[in-house]
């Protein structure tokens, strides 16, 4: 199956986003003809530096403690109400007909394995694929290990990503009230993640690896790729592809003057997803005193060499901070940017806004039909 065939459309996705809502939509059939849907099992490799508990269930088998650097692969269900995937080839996913009937999104199995042993189910999944790309996805404030699996499943299910999918988790508290916490631990998972990252680019079967944060977990990403950058091996290839900053939670100012600057000198493309309406953002600016870099209350920022995406327009209160998995304009656009590497003048999802200070685009809103 070519690629293109395989791209995420703004149909599909709207398509999808219905069945979410309405559940298994189908024609009119007899109770004889119809079939019972079949949940999905995706496996998703992870690294994480949070602490073993000691518990041995999947959800709390990891904890909020600080620990070493852990690899291992886990289990996540996606239930039969999030509709049949436009692409038919699941071949990256077990799908299996003899698991219970799952109501909601449910991380099922957690297995801790060796590096060695990672690496090698890594080249599995990699040679798998013919652009033989990884995705990692670093997860925001109170976030559980449980949430972090399983947004990152989510992500890449709807994104319709065929690559292999990593989740890196840091010891975030999870809580609402941990703020603090979760800013301190944040610093202190930078070095694992820069190390991780590092021997992911050095593993010889991956040609591309895109780098997806959402919120607070941008932190560590930006800095870690800026001391990447600072630190460049010569005899190695950039082989970091698409870094997509989703609603970050960083100090705009520092960001457009100390940490841009750097983080544009290298051969990736930058994506800095931002929307007016990230009610998470606005609390996190009344705590910091200052906008947030994902905040586009007064006009997103608009930074040379980074491509900002506006998507104000086409998200809900609901998915005001967590869009990139709640909102379809904002799927479609991202499946175009990460499936397809499509610059954003090439993306049929957004609109070019010109400005004095440069330009920015905007994911449009997607109407009932849109084909």
């Amino acid at each position: 199956m070519s690629r293109s065939a395989r791209s995420i459309k703004s149909s599909d996705v709207v398509a999808l986003a219905l069945l979410m809502l309405v559940g298994c939509a189908s024609t009119p059939q007899t109770a004889l003809q119809k079939k019972p849907p079949t949940d999905v099992v995706v496996s998703i490799l992870y690294a994480t530096d949070r602490a073993r508990t000691g518990f041995q269930e999947a959800t709390r088998y990891y904890g909020d403690k600080r620990g070493v650097l852990h690899y291992g692969v886990c289990e996540v269900v996606i239930p039969a109400r999030f509709g049949k995937s436009p692409i038919d080839d699941l071949s990256r996913r077990n799908v299996e007909s003899n698991v219970p009937r799952a109501k909601r999104v449910v991380l099922r199995n957690v297995t801790p394995i060796k590096k060695p042993v990672f690496l090698g189910q890594l080249s599995d999944r990699i040679n798998r694929d013919v652009d033989k790309s990884a995705l990692v996805y670093v997860h925001g404030y109170m976030s559980s290990f449980e949430d972090a699996a399983k947004d990152a499943v989510i992500a890449v299910y709807l994104l319709r990503y065929e690559g292999a999918p990593i989740v890196f988790s840091w010891p975030s508290a999870g809580s609402v009230v941990s703020y603090v916490a979760d800013a301190t631990s944040i610093k202190w998972s930078t070095p694992h993640l820069r190390a991780f990252l590092e021997e992911l680019s050095r593993f010889s079967g991956v040609e591309t690896i895109h780098l997806v944060a959402h919120s607070m977990g941008n932190r560590a990403l930006v800095d870690a790729l800026i001391q990447l950058i600072a630190r460049p091996n010569k005899d190695e290839k950039w082989k970091y592809g698409e870094v997509v900053l989703i609603a970050p939670d960083i100090d705009r100012e520092i960001f457009e003057r100390d940490l841009a600057p750097k983080l544009v000198q290298s051969e990736s493309r930058i994506t800095l997803y931002v929307s007016a309406r990230d009610i998470p953002l606005l609390a996190s600016k009344a705590v910091n005193a200052y906008p947030r870099l994902g905040d586009a209350i007064g006009g997103p920022p608009v930074i040379e060499g980074i491509d900002t995406v506006d998507v104000s327009e086409a998200i809900t209160i609901v998915s005001g901070h967590a869009y990139y998995k709640e909102s379809p304009a904002v799927i479609a656009d991202m499946g175009f940017l990460i499936n397809d590497r499509q610059a954003a003048d090439n993306r049929d999802t957004v609109n070019v806004v010109n400005t004095q200070h440069g330009r920015y685009w905007k994911v449009r809103p997607q109407k009932s039909n849109d084909k």
